[in-house]
């Protein structure tokens, strides 16, 4: 959703990259205030409702920055992961065999846990949500998420179905045409913001 390519372009020509492979805080920042701001004339050409975007990259901020394994790490030049690491076999390298454990930046922790979020290993991403409180078997199928047999599905998978359905930024446009352009892609805008609403609205991030 969120990779090489990715743009939003409204249809009032107000477009922005949604590009956050290598993003600052401020950048990330910034995208969220252009999706928060749009309405029904600056929104997606016939894209249903115009917050949809803003609420699943809300999800998806609040996915990354609750996991300690993610915000626990420090990026180099290369865009590489590096954290520090107990050296059991003294021989300056990490290897989890040899008894080595990673120590993340804890700082990074600290930093994001004063914005109010709270934080665990694996933050939000394998929490279960019960869709079938806001939307039938069928709406749920229409967006590709599979569902227990309770009716729930975890936070990241609901993500990665969002995703399969994404093209370049595009959220949802499913026949890949670079526009929304159906009205089935009109109606799965409009579903998935019921949903990712109920889950910004119902979920203790």
């Amino acid at each position: 959703m969120y990779g090489s390519g990715a743009m939003y372009v409204g249809a009032n020509g107000d477009s922005i990259s949604m590009d956050l492979s290598n993003a600052s805080n401020q950048q990330v920042a910034e995208v969220f205030a252009f999706l928060h701001r749009r309405n029904k004339k600056s929104a997606v050409r016939n894209g249903g409702t115009p917050k949809i975007d803003a609420q699943v990259l809300a999800v998806a901020l609040a996915t990354y920055s609750t996991s300690e394994n993610l915000i626990g790490l420090n990026y180099n030049a290369s865009n590489d992961p590096m954290y520090d690491f107990t050296d059991a076999a003294g021989d300056g390298t990490y290897d989890p065999g040899d008894g080595d454990a990673a120590i993340f930046f804890s700082a990074n922790i600290a930093h994001v846990q004063s914005f109010g979020f709270t934080t665990s290993q694996d933050g939000i991403a394998y929490q279960t949500f019960n869709v079938l409180s806001v939307l039938t078997v069928e709406e749920a199928a229409d967006l590709g998420i599979t569902l227990d047999t309770d009716g729930n599905t975890t936070i990241i998978d609901i993500l990665r179905s969002t995703n399969a359905l994404t093209n370049f930024g595009l959220l949802y446009d499913e026949n890949n045409s670079g526009e929304i352009d159906t009205s089935l892609e009109t109606l799965l805008r409009k579903l998935a913001n019921v949903l990712y609403s109920a889950i910004n609205e119902q979920s203790n991030f």
